[in-house]
């Protein structure tokens, strides 16, 4: 208590006494000469004029209180809400932590705002003032709840005089800005901000219709609401990748397979349709053709991405890459979404490159659950189940690492995986695993481009279109670090850099 009442003199002095090889008079001038510490703009928001006042009682080192009574707008349970609240704004020299700590301690609401300030321009977390408009405060109350019902922003507080404070996500200060605009509310300033965790998170999840993603079409790079699903919708009858970066962005593991891949997908396809252009395969269909465009529709969607997201990735530290190829009339209206218009000399399309980029999301806390249907207990391989557009499923049974041989996708962790296999000498069975064995197996993995390799520390069988219970559960497996499946997990997981190529970002990202 008596550090955050303001005994940091003391706690300096201290500290500088115990300094070896130098005189307390010269550590005492050091003391005089060290800068004081930075003073943090604090806002909050109470119910009521008497919860402000005994949160104000309660911060005995806030300096330069201002309180203020202001209509806020919000989303909750499906509509726009609005309430009258007090914001408590001040400052102080304390660690943010300790003001946290005090604030949360007085406050009222069980997840209050509590932001301050910052000088990081590439913060998450903004907030935005919009001037007052000629309307006053009745106008701005209806931008707020404009604003609140776009889903761009968590919150919109009008304050007496029609000024309007918003809190939101870096990506969506543009949208913001252009609302404001039309209404005649002019430039918004905008602060970078810190804040609690848990109101943060409230922050991120409102604000839905903010872009979260960016997305590339034949080097035209801009941020986008749209998910990867929803990417490769919009761009039908193509041949499509995902990949992730590594490096922090700056590489793709296995990116040359990516290319020989998509480039073979396409050429295929271009053949059963009848060929194709001989320019069209040359270009998308061979991966000395397609390298360059996917090349640089990567380098430009992940420059993009640090660009506008502040060089923040995912939870895993990466980003996940959604590529696809078009042509023929799929080509040509995604040129015409991101205004290009390439062509070969005769006039014919050489089709579109787009990139699809979102954070990768950060692994599963243990334990890690795989559940399967029904049909596949009645002996079907559990592979089948398994198969997907990303993920492949093996078996440790007697040592030996048991995944299908055929008919499933043969996946670049998959592939990196019966490497380290091989040259670690543990056995490889190329046979689909089979529930019906699972009493037998002593671990269980899956590989995706997400998850790299991922043990399993429990197998459920639910009933068909079930919710799975603990009923449902019939093997548990011991991952621990001694474990085949932690080991194989480790050592995948040390190969990705070595797997990687770097595409030309590191210069990309150098800005």
């Amino acid at each position: 208590m008596l550090h955050r009442l303001g005994t940091r003199p003391v706690t300096r002095l201290l500290l500088l006494s115990s300094l070896r090889g130098s005189s307390v008079r010269g550590s005492l001038r050091t003391a005089m000469a060290m800068p004081s510490p930075p003073v943090l703009r604090v806002t909050t928001t109470e119910e009521s004029s008497s919860a402000a006042e005994r949160l104000c009682e309660a911060l005995g080192f806030a300096t330069q209180v201002t309180r203020e009574e202001i209509h806020s707008f919000y989303w909750w349970e499906g509509a726009v809400q609005s309430e009258p609240e007090v914001r408590v704004s001040f400052e102080t020299s304390e660690p943010f932590e300790s003001v946290l700590r005090a604030v949360e301690a007085a406050h009222s609401y069980d997840v209050p705002m509590i932001l301050a300030d910052t000088s990081d321009k590439g913060a998450a977390h903004w907030k935005g003032v919009i001037r007052p408009l000629d309307g006053g405060a009745k106008a701005g109350a209806a931008l707020a709840e404009r604003l609140a019902a776009s889903r761009l922003v968590a919150c919109a507080q009008v304050a007496p005089d029609g000024s309007i404070a918003v809190k939101t996500v870096a990506s969506a200060r543009l949208a913001v800005a252009r609302a404001a605009e039309e209404e005649g509310g002019g430039a918004v300033a905008w602060s970078p901000v810190t804040g609690n965790a848990a109101y943060l998170r409230w922050l991120e999840e409102e604000c839905v219709a903010a872009p979260r993603f960016v997305v590339a079409a034949d080097g035209h790079a801009a941020p986008s609401a749209q998910t990867a699903k929803d990417f490769l919708l919009s761009r039908p009858g193509g041949a499509y990748t995902t990949a992730r970066t590594s490096g922090g962005g700056r590489s793709v593991f296995e990116w040359e397979t990516h290319v020989e891949r998509t480039a073979a997908s396409v050429g295929s396809m271009l053949a059963a349709g009848g060929g194709g252009a001989a320019e069209l395969q040359a270009a998308l269909g061979t991966a000395a053709g397609l390298r360059p465009r996917l090349d640089a529709a990567v380098a430009a969607a992940v420059r993009e991405y640090m660009r506008e997201f502040g060089r923040r990735v995912g939870g895993a530290g990466e980003l996940k890459l959604t590529l696809v190829v078009n042509w023929g009339e799929a080509a040509e209206a995604a040129k015409e979404g991101a205004g290009c218009a390439e062509a070969a000399p005769d006039g014919s399309l050489l089709g579109s490159v787009g990139c699809h980029v979102a954070p990768l999301p950060p692994l599963p806390d243990p334990p890690i659950r795989a559940e399967d249907s029904s049909w596949v207990a009645d002996r079907a391989p559990l592979e089948a189940l398994m198969r997907s557009a990303e993920t492949n499923f093996y078996a440790i049974v007697d040592g030996a690492v048991h995944t299908a041989g055929e008919g499933i996708l043969e996946g670049t962790v998959r592939r990196l995986l019966l490497e380290v296999c091989g040259r670690e000498g543990t056995p490889v069975v190329l046979s689909p695993p089979r529930l019906a064995d699972a009493g037998r197996w002593e671990g269980a993995l899956i590989s995706s481009t997400s998850r790299l390799l991922l043990p399993v520390d429990e197998l459920y069988v639910p009933p068909d279109g079930e919710p799975s219970g603990e009923a449902d559960r019939v093997a548990v497996f011991a991952n621990g670090p001694g474990s085949l499946a932690a080991r194989l997990q480790a050592l995948v997981a040390a190969e990705v850099e070595a797997h990687s190529t770097e595409i030309g970002l590191p210069a990309a990202l150098a800005t």
